[in-house]
């Protein structure tokens, strides 16, 4: 179990550096996200984003899957959208294929809107097996995490980026997602109404959950040379006696790493 679950699974490109395989830094954000597909019950599709993100466990690196827990509560079985790699490495535009997990163990965070999967090799070679392919993605790490120092540095309007799937729509051929431009609409270095969360003027519609928030690296006050990773999206303000805001809610991304002592216990008990 321990060979499966640290495994250096997938072909990937760090977003803390840059890659041949991309002619810039913002062409590998368009790798780093898939759409989530969810049948309900009724036979219907829902559809949310995830995005791929790296954890230094020990001296193992493990990738996994990160979007918002009520995308996914109630359901072990989605659908994700996977890029093919090329022979020579890097994302083969407009060859893709959609990939059903059916029995993904989904880690809810102990007290956000959050939840992760481990990206197996069992994961990887089912895909290469259906698919005579393997997949391609760009992936987060905790270095795009902003420090206390980094933040420090930021103004109390930034600009930033949004990666998603607004209503499940995306360019279809190219299996490439939507990316937005907005404001902070609240100063990151403050949690708004005391949660660990930031406000953005920004469109958020359903589909849009789980979309990986970042700074935006033109007028970066952190570091030019990388996207730094603010939030995840998960939602809107909204007031019923008012028409939409829009005005997003985002989780700040420092939450992420209260998933390392529970993905560390998953190793320890699997070990045993």
């Amino acid at each position: 179990m321990k060979e499966t679950l640290l495994a250096l699974i997938l072909c990937f490109l760090n977003l803390n550096c840059m890659s041949q395989s991309y002619k810039s830094l913002k062409e590998a954000l368009f790798s780093s996200t898939t759409k989530i597909e969810i049948a309900n019950t009724a036979g219907q599709i829902t559809t949310g984003t995830g995005f791929f993100f790296s954890y230094v466990i020990g001296s193992d690196t493990l990738f996994t899957l990160i979007t918002n827990y009520h995308v996914v509560a109630n359901t072990k079985s989605v659908r994700l959208t996977l890029t093919h790699q090329k022979k020579t490495g890097g994302p083969d535009y407009g060859k893709h294929s959609t990939f059903t997990v059916s029995d993904a163990n989904w880690i809810k965070h102990p007290s956000e809107d959050l939840a992760m999967i481990i990206l197996t090799r069992q994961l990887q070679e089912q895909f290469e097996n259906k698919f005579n392919a393997e997949i391609y993605f760009s992936c987060f790490s905790e270095g795009n995490i902003p420090n206390q120092s980094n933040i420090k540095k930021l103004q109390a309007i930034e600009d930033v980026l949004m990666i998603g799937y607004p209503v499940g729509f995306y360019d279809k051929y190219n299996n490439l997602p939507i990316i937005r431009r907005g404001i902070t609409s609240t100063p990151y270095f403050v949690d708004y109404e005391n949660q660990k969360r930031f406000l953005l003027d920004i469109a958020i519609f359903p589909g849009s959950s789980g979309s990986p928030v970042m700074l935006s690296n033109e007028l970066s006050a952190i570091n030019a040379e990388q996207y730094s990773l603010l939030g995840i999206a998960c939602g809107t303000i909204t007031k019923p006696d008012s028409s939409a805001l829009n005005i997003g809610v985002a989780i700040k991304s420092e939450c992420l790493l209260d998933f390392k002592p529970i993905i560390k216990s998953v190793i320890d008990a699997n070990n045993k």
